[in-house]
């Protein structure tokens, strides 16, 4: 018996309060870990939540902005289709700059206590303000994109004395017809200090100075120079690019070391040049169709002139260009077939004065003048010259209506 409670207090109890410790902590931390399962899930919740809201806001500001964008493009190509752009963007430039009266005027109307009146004052006034800015705002936008392509025209708006000036004249042709272009370059110091002949050479060297020339002025140049350039060498050139312009049939330059004009009759051999000149930058190669319109050009010339030209004539094909040009594969390939004639020639300096004799009167015309693509030197006494100076001791004077003042 005694032995019996031994062992039932030595070893039976202990091991009763061992399991019931044991599964005392079992449910402890079985609520617990529920308790724990619960929290992540809830924060798992909050957290995918908060994410879906992240993501929906994303897609949402995407859309926004894609929509944004989508109408800005659609406005874009409203602006480049409208016959009126000027006008379109300045409706929209007054729209913008009474939005805060359109926003002031909604809260009057819309207030708890409402100020009906006052919202209608506003109104009025704001659309009688945006009427007058949307057409300020056309006017200055033309008048921006007019002095954009004449920049010159800032000499005038620049100078009240100037633009005063204009009223003289009785219409734009009147206007650029006998307005002095050398004073383009020159400032009015200049302009008011300088003698007649000194402000004329200097516009003239600021000219030819100039870096910033049309692909007109550039061309004109490089013709003039190889005109030049043949004429050294003996030729007689006939400037036919610069005096028929679109009208040259892609005969630039017609020379021939005959005496009389090529378009008389010859009783000798000889040789007639048709001459395209091409000055195009490095990285736009010419193409076949240059050769090809300069082939058919000298054939045309041929048929034009077969009364008059003598069988012992050869016409002759050239392709003038300066150094940093190049040619297309294909072009070289046809200029080859077509026996055309590629002459490199550089630009050379060149006197750009035009000495002319009209009906007696000797005068010249200077690079930016109105009549100096239309003057022709071929008659006994005309000349290019280098400088004003030398027009002048030789008895030329500038050719102009208006006066010097």
């Amino acid at each position: 018996m005694a032995y019996a409670k031994g062992i039932l207090f030595t070893t039976v109890i202990p091991i009763a309060l061992s399991l019931t410790f044991c599964l005392i902590l079992y449910y402890i931390y079985k609520i617990r870990l529920k308790d724990i399962r619960c929290d992540y899930d809830k924060k798992t919740k909050q957290l995918e939540d908060s994410c879906n809201k992240k993501i929906q806001k994303i897609i949402s500001d995407y859309n926004l902005k894609l929509t944004a964008l989508n109408k800005r493009e659609e406005i874009i190509k409203s602006l480049i289709k409208s016959g009126t752009p000027f006008k379109y963007v300045a409706e929209m430039a007054a729209d913008l700059l009474t939005y805060l009266y359109e926003k002031d005027e909604n809260y009057l109307r819309y207030k708890p206590h409402p100020a009906i009146s006052s919202a209608e004052k506003l109104r009025q006034l704001r659309e009688s303000f945006k009427e007058k800015m949307s057409i300020y705002k056309e006017y200055e936008y033309k008048l921006l994109y007019i002095i954009k392509l004449f920049p010159e025209i800032n000499e005038y708006l620049n100078n009240d004395y100037e633009l005063l000036k204009i009223s003289e004249y009785i219409s734009y042709s009147d206007f650029q017809d006998n307005r002095d272009k050398s004073k383009d370059f020159l400032s009015d110091a200049e302009w008011n200090t300088l003698t007649i002949q000194q402000r004329n050479q200097l516009a003239l060297n600021r000219y030819i100075q100039k870096r910033k020339k049309s692909n007109w002025a550039i061309g004109r140049d490089y013709e003039m120079s190889c005109a030049h350039s043949l004429r050294e060498k003996g030729f007689n050139v006939e400037m036919n690019g610069i005096e028929k312009k679109y009208g040259d049939l892609g005969r630039d330059l017609i020379a021939t070391k005959f005496d009389n004009s090529i378009f008389g009759d010859y009783d000798t051999k000889g040789k007639i040049f048709i001459i395209q000149c091409k000055c195009w930058n490095k990285d736009l190669p010419i193409p076949e169709s240059v050769l090809m319109q300069l082939y058919g050009t000298t054939i045309a010339y041929k048929i034009e002139n077969k009364s008059i030209i003598s069988d012992g004539v050869e016409i002759i094909p050239i392709l003038m260009i300066p150094s940093f040009t190049r040619l297309s594969e294909m072009a070289k390939n046809f200029a080859k077939m077509l026996q055309i004639k590629i002459l490199v020639q550089d630009f050379v300096e060149f006197p750009r004065i035009k000495c002319n004799i009209n009906n007696g009167h000797k005068i010249y015309h200077l690079p930016f003048d109105q009549q100096y693509d239309n003057a022709q030197i071929k008659n006994k006494g005309e000349f290019y010259a280098y400088s004003v100076e030398e027009a002048e001791s030789k008895g030329f004077r500038r050719a102009m209506k208006h006066s010097f003042n």
